[in-house]
């Protein structure tokens, strides 16, 4: 009787022992995580710099680039980066299972840096020899006269130069025979333009194994390997406390059984302890229940929680932005009203002199475009005001040539220089309308056609009236888009940009709102020509207010400026 006490003493404590040993190892967290989720951070951020040297590399070779500026700045970055993923806060190079791949990937990228020195000197050897070339035709062509043959020989520079420039490109096999087959056809006759010739082919060809090494894909292969290693841990770790977590659910279902047999030995007490377990499920049960309700609300408030900061955020901005700039403003205006009237006080009092005169004049002038200019500075305030604050747009009489104009100024900055605007904007009737959402598509519209345009080209603003609808067109010369972007373009999350660079909901917005509105909107785009969006609004408006001011509601803050570029 007393061994049978001991023995089910000590197999009651070795019971609970691995219970709280199994109980400690579910509940155990990877101490690591923070650490592997900065890891994983940093490789993506050294990927990315790694695919933009591939990228600067490649505009470099095609604007014939001999600054580097662009290439040498992501240079810096990537090497800095690859410092801090190699440095012992970053954790790689002191766990066996990254510090190999991590020491090959450095070495990779190393090597890869460089060969930018090798790179640099072929494109500055190509660029001078393409320049050479430049100026022996120039040298050659003047030299032909206007007989039958000088045209033919004319017309194989020629040739031979866009065959050369094609090569300088993106060298082929076909172009590299035309290039021969031309220089045949010269047959010597102009000795300095031929040798010329050869050096251009010769650099590019020089150049080219330098470019090939530099877009080498074995770091991004390394980095891969990494990542995948980083995630690999991460998951035996979560794989372990899983194996815990299911040891501990059979030994609490082997214990519980143990105590249903027991129960059953105790027959006083069956029928109490069978009650107490039904309650306990039940109220499991009910707790359960509750925690999904709380976890639910909670996450739903979170999300409400977020985007009303992001809205009063924005607006306690442009809040404060407005009314520094809208202070001195008055100030400057109440000033130069004043020594305008002023000015014409003097000028009535008469007395003054010629000279005096025209100085009078001259400061009238100058106050005059002061003023304008300082007008021009509230209407942007205001401007601004209105496309932030969304969620109080209200619905009036609007013109919609006016709001193209107020577009326009917002995004002057991104224009101004580089894209020429071209207005043919008819005589419309005001329509009724929310004006804040309807500038909004358009500040969307024309900064998908600036965005769309590589360099210098033209956005031409179009409106017209069309029977009982007001007809709105934005076009521009950029890249265009093809029949299957087009056919997905206004779907909400669809994007041709880079992860991290567009959320895809510019277009569906601008397509919401011209719903609401109860207008549509078309586009006609051709790849390498350029994009047409075609709005059509009703001029007496026939949607209920509400309707249209609920789409700034749900309208995303931050979304000026975002949508898909029209061509990208």
């Amino acid at each position: 009787m007393f061994l049978r006490k001991w023995i089910a003493i000590v197999a009651l404590g070795g019971s609970l022992a691995l219970l709280a040993v199994l109980v400690i190892k579910s509940q155990e967290r990877p101490v690591n995580a923070r650490q592997a989720s900065d890891q994983l951070a940093q490789l993506n951020y050294v990927a990315r710099l790694s695919e933009q040297f591939a990228r600067e590399v490649a505009r470099a070779r095609v604007n014939r680039d001999t600054t580097f500026a662009a290439l040498d700045g992501t240079v810096a970055l990537w090497a800095s980066a690859d410092e801090r993923l190699a440095s012992p806060e970053t954790g790689l190079a002191g766990q066996p299972h990254t510090a190999r791949p991590l020491r090959r990937y450095l070495d990779l990228a190393a090597r890869r840096r460089e060969g930018l020195i090798d790179f640099k000197a072929a494109q500055i050897d190509f660029v001078s020899a393409f320049e050479q070339l430049r100026i022996e035709a120039e040298r050659a062509l003047g030299g032909l006269m206007s007989s039958e043959t000088d045209l033919v020989t004319r017309d194989q520079i020629i040739a031979l130069l866009d065959e050369l420039a094609i090569y300088g490109l993106q060298a082929n096999p076909n172009n590299g025979g035309r290039i021969y087959s031309l220089m045949a056809r010269l047959n010597g006759a102009l000795p300095g333009f031929e040798a010329a010739a050869r050096a251009v082919r010769a650099a590019k060809d020089a150049l080219q194994p330098h470019a090939d090494a530099l877009g080498d894909l074995a770091t991004a292969e390394q980095l891969g390997l990494l990542t995948a290693q980083v995630r690999e841990a991460v998951a035996l770790q979560d794989a372990r406390i899983e194996h815990y977590t299911l040891a501990l659910a059979a030994f609490a279902s082997a214990l519980l059984l143990v105590f249903t047999l027991i129960g059953l030995r105790l027959r006083s007490s069956f029928t109490e302890l069978d009650g107490i377990n039904a309650n306990l499920e039940q109220l499991v049960t009910q707790r359960t229940d509750e925690l999904n309700r709380t976890l639910q609300e909670l996450r739903m408030q979170q999300a409400h929680l977020i985007q009303s900061e992001k809205l009063s955020s924005l607006g306690q901005m442009v809040a404060g932005v407005a009314h520094e700039i809208n202070t001195p403003l008055g100030y400057a205006l109440s000033n130069v009203e004043t020594v305008k009237e002023s000015l014409a006080v003097v000028e009535a009092a008469g007395g003054l002199s010629e000279d005096a005169q025209e100085r009078m004049v001259e400061a009238d002038v100058l106050l005059d475009d002061s003023m304008h200019g300082m007008n021009q500075i509230d209407e942007l305030v205001k401007s601004l005001k209105n496309f932030s604050r969304m969620d109080r747009s209200a619905t009036e009489v609007f013109d919609l040539n006016e709001g193209l104009e107020t577009a326009l100024k917002i995004c002057q900055n991104q224009l101004k220089g580089r894209i020429d605007v071209e207005r043919d904007l008819g005589e419309i009737p005001a329509i009724h309308c929310a004006p804040s959402q309807l500038n909004q598509v358009f500040l969307n519209l024309i900064n998908n056609g600036a965005q769309a345009i590589d360099g210098q080209g033209l956005i031409t603003l179009r409106t017209r009236h069309v029977g009982d609808q007001v007809q709105v067109q934005i076009q521009d010369s950029g890249c265009g888009m093809d029949a299957e972007t087009q056919a997905h373009i206004f779907e909400p999350f669809f994007t041709t940009k880079a992860v991290g660079e567009g959320t895809g909901l510019g277009l569906s917005i601008v397509f919401r709102i011209i719903e609401d509105h109860g207008g549509s909107i078309e586009v006609d785009s051709t790849p390498g020509q350029g994009t047409c969006f075609t709005i059509l609004l009703p001029v007496r408006q026939t949607a209920p207010v509400s309707a249209i001011e609920s789409t700034a509601a749900t309208a995303p803050s931050g979304e000026l400026g975002t949508a898909i570029p029209a061509g990208a």
